[in-house]
């Protein structure tokens, strides 16, 4: 708080107005203080994105002619997709499978199997996963 014979600087700009103003008032003396570059929640939100593209790279890396967009599909609707007791014994189509889980995993997993007729990574969405 500016008391009777306090020192203060400042800068004079034009308003709007065309009328002066001053700005960036500070006692004499006060040191300045210097704006972060970068909030934690910045830096954290920079650190979500790098960690979401590596995983959807290595995501479509190991599973052959997954998209992105399967990729997302597996991560939001059908997390726990890998850990099934699946085991590729031939099955070919949709309508050989009970779940899009199954789906997924012969997708996947599987050689042969006829399910994506889109070819978007996401098999069976007419039966199982829409």
């Amino acid at each position: 708080m500016p008391t009777l014979g306090s020192l203060i600087t400042y800068e004079i700009t034009v308003d709007e107005s065309k009328r002066q103003k001053a700005v960036n008032a500070r006692f004499v003396g006060e040191k300045v203080k210097e704006e972060k570059s970068g909030t934690t929640f910045d830096i954290l939100k920079i650190l979500l994105t790098l960690c979401l593209v590596v995983f959807v790279i290595y995501d479509v890396s190991q599973h052959h002619g997954s998209t992105i967009q399967a990729t997302v599909y597996k991560s939001i609707f059908v997390r726990d997709y890998i850990k099934t007791d699946f085991q590729c014994g031939g099955k070919t189509y949709c309508s050989e499978m009970s779940s899009c889980k199954e789906a997924l995993f012969y997708r996947e997993n599987c050689s042969g199997t006829e399910m994506d007729g889109d070819n978007d990574g996401i098999p069976c969405e007419q039966q199982w996963c829409s």
